[in-house]
């Protein structure tokens, strides 16, 4: 009789003790989304104050008047001239080394959680960018469609080909001061420094 309660009270024992172990498991995992959820937010607050800055502000204007004449032929051979170069072709090296990649570079030197960034002028044209993208056009991508009417937002985890990481892909549009739409920034946050 002394061993049915004993064997009793080992099993409310080990229930008790299973049920305490599950709920700590809950919690950790909550508190652990919660953590990443913070992260997230804290980075993407670096990608806004970067689309606040002036210089990059007024770098999208000056590049926005000059592309405000392009045709689409235009763009779309540049488009394939862009996928069809080396990173060590003068346009391309253009691009990665003007006033708004070196502000993007100096982001990134700050910040090396984002693996890359770059910023496309009103029409979807790379504007400036730290590392090569495969494409020079961004319009027609959902992810630019999108951030030009949400203003800032952060994407679902995927695997980034161009950052070859898993990532979430952080968006912002840059207005300027009075809220016209001048450009959008796309950053590729690495999802293991978010864990």
């Amino acid at each position: 009789m002394k061993s049915k309660k004993v064997f009793v009270w080992m099993l409310i024992g080990s229930a008790v003790y299973i049920i305490a172990a599950a709920s700590l498991l809950y919690v950790t995992k909550d508190l652990k989304k919660n953590i990443i959820r913070a992260y997230i937010a804290q980075e993407q607050n670096v990608i806004e104050n970067l689309g606040q800055n002036e210089i990059l502000r007024l770098q999208l204007a000056l590049i926005n008047a000059q592309n405000q004449n392009l045709d689409l032929a235009v763009i779309e051979k540049k488009d394939q001239l862009w996928m069809e170069s080396q990173e060590q072709n003068l346009i391309i090296q253009t691009y990665l080394n003007n006033e708004i990649s070196q502000i993007l570079k100096r982001i990134r030197e700050a910040h090396p959680e984002f693996k890359e960034i770059f910023v496309t002028d009103q029409y979807g044209l790379i504007a400036g960018l730290t590392n090569r993208t495969s494409d020079y056009y961004q319009a027609d991508e959902g992810w630019w469609i999108n951030t030009k009417t949400k203003s800032s937002y952060v994407g679902d985890i995927e695997f980034d080909e161009s950052a070859r990481c898993w990532a979430y892909p952080v968006f912002y549009a840059v207005r300027d001061q009075t809220g016209n739409f001048l450009g959008v920034i796309k950053a590729v946050l690495d999802i293991t420094t978010a864990i």
